[in-house]
């Protein structure tokens, strides 16, 4: 796009500029050419002057286009000083014609400038002429050389968007690689979670969103597994706690089996003494009766012993 952008310059800055103004010299050529004829046809002094200072002004536009085709012009510039020259070279002609129809020779002003005029003013047209032809060349090879530039770029351009194509294709596959492998194995450890193996652990490779995903993974899994471990401690503790509370149940049960038995044996001893009681009691009663017997008996031995 650039060279096309500089070939459409240099079009522009020589080509068209040289051709623009060598058809403002051309023209400027016809008026002094006309106006040279309006000196010859003039009728006094004063026709004469107008119509030769128009030819003046002409001329002064004319060197001033020169000056542009002078720098805008891309060939031998001595062919520029060659058509300035001619144009140069024709104002001695003109200054005869002038001064001849000042002096009244009119028939001799009209053949100079039909003869000897006419022939000079062909020359300068040849050399505008040739002036833009070279301007048509040059024209012509810019385009041409914007046209092989053209076709140059859309090849360049097929080349480019193919590459391309191959370069995303490729960069589209490594990048799903780079996604899909690290959720693959997402996927494998939460499922070997789901299983229970806590042991399970992702490796993480990459800072982008699938690594922070493996990472926080990483961080459930190590919660988890901390949970359970607190989980798992808890648990020993409560079935150590339920150990020994079955010791002390078992130990408690077995005071209730001795206090039983002893209370067991307590009501046998209370019921053996129950029975010494009453055996004791019939004794004691026995004894009282034998006692009174054995009193009556003193009382009767005290009797006799008084009788004897």
């Amino acid at each position: 796009m650039g060279f096309l952008a500089g070939e459409t310059q240099k079009l522009y800055n020589h080509p068209y500029t040289v051709t623009s103004a060598i058809l403002r010299v051309d023209n400027n050529i016809i008026k002094m050419h006309r106006s040279m004829k309006d000196v010859a046809l003039a009728t006094d002094e004063n026709g004469i002057r107008i119509a030769s200072s128009s030819v003046d002004e002409f001329e002064k536009e004319v060197f001033k286009q020169f000056e542009i085709i002078n720098e805008a012009f891309l060939g031998d510039k001595s062919q520029v000083n060659a058509a300035i020259k001619l144009i140069e070279d024709w104002k001695p002609i003109r200054d005869e014609v002038i001064e001849l129809m000042r002096s009244g020779n009119r028939a001799e002003a009209a053949a100079i400038t039909k003869g000897k005029g006419a022939v000079h003013v062909k020359k300068i047209n040849d050399a505008i002429q040739g002036f833009v032809e070279f301007a048509q060349g040059k024209a012509d090879q810019f385009v041409a050389n914007a046209a092989g530039e053209k076709d140059s770029a859309i090849w360049q351009l097929i080349i480019i968007a193919v590459v391309a194509s191959v370069i995303s294709v490729g960069i589209a596959q490594y990048v799903s690689m780079l996604i899909s492998k690290p959720l693959v194995e997402a996927v494998h450890v939460a499922e070997q979670i789901a299983e229970g193996d806590l042991t399970a652990r992702p490796v993480v490779k990459s800072r982008d969103e699938t690594g922070r995903l493996l990472q926080a993974m990483q961080n459930m899994v190590i919660k988890l597994s901390d949970i359970i471990s607190q989980s798992t401690a808890t648990s020993d503790e409560l079935a150590q706690s339920a150990s020994e509370q079955a010791s002390a149940l078992e130990e408690i049960s077995a005071t209730m089996e001795e206090i039983n038995s002893t209370t067991q044996s307590n009501n046998d001893s209370s019921l053996e003494a129950n029975k010494l009681m009453v055996n004791t009691r019939d004794v004691v009663g026995n004894s009282e009766n034998d006692m009174e017997q054995m009193g009556k008996s003193m009382e009767k031995i005290a009797e006799s012993g008084n009788e004897i």
